[in-house]
């Protein structure tokens, strides 16, 4: 049940809404102009959205170039194993540099179809926004 608080509460001041009235220092950040220039473009939206656009472009074209950087390692890294993979079963005895354990460990990774999907996965979606 609910209990009358009214005893409590005498002593209890409204917070002023006026910050003058808290009798307090203004902070030093309030005083600081260095968002001047955001103040003065704030007026004028097709500017902050011309320069929003401008970020947003840089950020896609940064995003696209890190995108086409782990695609491409990917594939190198694909082509070199399956390059590897070939020479090695192609290449005579004695210019092999791998053992037997290693190059089965390269043949169930590049055939088992995991290293394939990614690669495919990845440039599906990618090419997929084209």
């Amino acid at each position: 049940m609910p209990q009358d608080n009214t005893e409590e509460s005498e002593g209890i001041q409204e917070i002023p809404v006026d910050p003058s009235e808290l009798n307090q220092q203004v902070p030093l950040w309030a005083a600081m102009a260095t968002a001047g220039k955001e103040e003065r473009k704030w007026e004028n939206w097709e500017y902050l959205s011309d320069i929003k656009r401008d970020n947003d472009r840089k950020w896609l074209r940064l995003y696209g170039l890190i995108v086409m950087l782990v695609t491409m390692a990917f594939t190198y890294l694909f082509l070199a194993a399956l390059g590897i993979w070939a020479w090695h079963q192609l290449a005579p005895e004695c210019w092999r540099w791998l053992d037997e354990v290693r190059l089965n460990k390269i043949q169930s990774t590049l055939f088992s179809g995991g290293m394939g999907a990614v690669i495919a996965g990845v440039l599906r979606n990618q090419l997929s926004k084209v």
